[in-house]
């Protein structure tokens, strides 16, 4: 994937909303593009959309968790997308 505008796109996905909100803003002032999910069904909906270069997301989750979300972005994406979890 490449980085659109010179900036690095990355997916915060995690259902604790202040958790959440306090990686994003962290992301966000190192100069990341960063686009959030609050679970992984929300979250293969953005990744769509925003095609993030890193997925950062929490494994326990509820109607789509962690595992199952890395196996659902790396059937989707063929560039290699990173994940971290």
């Amino acid at each position: 994937m490449s980085e659109e505008n010179g900036k690095y796109r990355i997916l915060v996905v995690e259902d604790e909303r202040l958790l959440l909100k306090t990686i994003a803003f962290k992301l966000s002032k190192e100069g990341y593009d960063v686009k959030t999910a609050g679970d992984g069904k929300q979250a293969m909906e953005v990744f769509d959309s925003f095609q993030p270069n890193l997925v950062v997301s929490d494994v326990m989750m509820p109607f789509v968790n962690g595992l199952e979300l890395v196996k659902r972005v790396k059937d989707k994406d063929s560039n290699g997308v990173k994940v971290i979890l």
